[in-house]
């Protein structure tokens, strides 16, 4: 999640599309390709993942990659975790 800009609904739409870019690009302030979002939701979901994206104009946006237990892990978890140690020196 971030704080930054969001985007309205359009904004969004574009967003998602390959080589979209939000704002008039004259006085945009970030750069990019465009591609970063379509190219990461596709990546997920060819490891089967869901992802959700939610955004708010000026308030942010999130995005929410879920994956299946299956791809996040081939092992067992641990039944019991190490408990992290400080050193203070």
């Amino acid at each position: 999640a971030d704080t930054g800009i969001g985007m309205d609904a359009e904004e969004l739409e574009t967003a998602l599309s390959r080589f979209g870019q939000v704002g008039h690009t004259m006085t945009r302030d970030h750069q990019g390709t465009g591609l970063g979002l379509p190219l990461a939701i596709e990546l997920a979901k060819t490891h089967g993942a869901i992802t959700e994206v939610v955004s708010a104009k000026s308030k942010g946006t999130r995005v929410n990659v879920d994956f299946p237990p299956t791809r996040v892990s081939s092992r067992q978890a641990p039944q019991h975790l190490p408990q992290p140690r400080l050193t203070v020196v």
